[in-house]
C-alpha cells in the first residue's frame, strides 16, 4: 500500500549557517533558535561554541578523540535526543566532523568510511524528527570548478537544507549576514469548482503597434509603365535606380557584401513581399544586372 507524506505535521526547519572564522555563525545559530521558539542542543565538534547556549547548559560533552569514537558517540547521541525534551539539534562543525570521520586506512579507502560514517549519522539526525541546524566554515559553499570539486557530503547537507545564512563581518566589525536560500512548503489552494481552478479567464490583449523596419523598403514600388526603361536624360534619378540604391543600402545595414548577385537575391525577396508584378519585377532585375553596383555611388 502507497504511503503518503502527511502535509499537516509540523514543517521541520532544515537550516544551514556558514561563513569565515570568527562571522558568528554560532551566535547567529544561537538567536535563530531565540527567535523561532525553538529549544535546541548544540553537538559542538570544534569546542569553540560560547554562546549563551553554553552558559544555559546546551553543549554536550561528546568523546571525539578518535575516528571510531567520534563516529559511534555522536551517533548515539542524536538518538538519544530523538528521546529528549530537545526539539532541536545543532552540528557546530560540520566540516571538522568530516575530517574526525576519516579512519586510519590507506589510500582512498579512508575517506570511504567517512562518506559511509556521515551518511549514517546524517540519516539518525533525519530520523530524529528535530529540527536540524548545520554550522560550518565557508568552505560549506559548494563549488565546481575544473580544479576542484566540494566533498559530495557537503553537498548533500546544502541540497537538503531549507534555509542558508551566510554571516560577514564588515570593515568596522559589525555583524550581518546574508540569505542565500530559503525554501517553503506552497500552501495547498483553496477548495473551488473544477471550472474555476481550470478554466484560465481570457482577457482581450490590445496588438502592440508594429513599427517598420529600418530595412524594410519605405518607397512605394511602381507599376511596369511608370517605371520604364531608365533615361538619364529624361529624368536624373529614375524610380528604379532609387529602388536599387534602396536595396544597396538595405544590404549595407545588414552587413552583407553588395554584388550584383546579392542585390538581385534581394530585389527578388522583396518583390514577393510586395507582390511586384512579373514585368516590374524584371526591369529591377535588368537595371543592377547592367548598373549596380558600380553606378550607385
Amino acid at each position: 500500500m502507497l504511503k503518503f507524506k502527511n502535509p499537516q505535521e509540523t514543517d521541520l526547519k532544515k537550516v544551514m549557517v556558514y561563513g569565515m572564522d570568527g562571522s558568528g555563525k554560532s551566535t547567529f545559530a544561537a538567536n535563530y533558535c531565540k527567535q523561532h521558539n525553538l529549544n535546541p542542543v548544540v553537538i559542538d565538534v570544534d569546542d569553540t561554541n560560547r554562546t549563551f547556549l553554553f552558559s544555559q547548559g546546551r553543549v554536550l560533552d561528546i568523546n571525539m578523540r578518535t575516528d571510531k569514537a567520534t563516529f559511534s558517540n555522536v551517533k548515539t547521541t542524536v538518538e538519544e535526543i530523538k528521546d529528549s525534551e530537545f526539539d532541536t539539534i545543532i552540528i557546530d562543525g560540520v566540516t571538522s566532523l568530516l575530517e574526525l570521520l576519516v579512519s586510519d586506512k590507506g589510500g582512498i579507502a579512508k575517506y570511504g568510511d567517512r562518506a559511509t560514517r556521515f551518511q549514517k549519522i546524517l540519516r539518525a539526525l533525519l530520523d530524529s524528527k528535530k529540527h536540524l541546524i548545520f554550522i560550518g566554515q565557508i568552505d560549506m559553499e559548494v563549488i565546481f570548478t575544473e580544479d576542484f570539486q566540494s566533498p559530495k557530503q557537503v553537498i548533500k547537507v546544502n541540497s537538503l537544507v531549507n534555509e542558508k545564512y551566510l554571516c560577514l563581518v564588515d570593515e568596522k566589525g559589525n555583524y550581518t549576514y546574508e540569505l542565500k536560500k530559503m525554501r517553503t512548503v506552497e500552501p495547498a489552494p483553496m477548495e473551488q469548482e473544477p471550472e474555476e481552478i481550470y478554466q484560465p479567464k481570457v482577457e482581450k490583449i490590445p496588438e502592440p503597434e508594429v513599427q517598420p523596419k529600418k530595412s524594410e523598403p519605405q518607397t512605394e514600388f511602381k507599376t511596369a509603365g511608370e517605371i520604364g526603361e531608365p533615361n538619364p536624360a529624361d529624368d536624373p534619378v529614375p524610380p528604379v535606380k532609387s529602388q536599387a540604391i534602396m536595396i544597396m543600402e538595405m544590404l549595407q545595414d545588414e552587413g552583407l557584401k553588395v554584388t550584383k548577385h546579392s542585390m538581385k537575391l534581394k530585389a527578388v525577396k522583396l518583390a514577393k513581399e510586395v507582390g511586384l508584378p512579373e514585368d516590374n519585377k524584371r526591369a529591377l532585375l535588368d537595371y543592377i544586372s547592367k548598373h549596380c553596383p558600380e553606378e550607385l555611388s
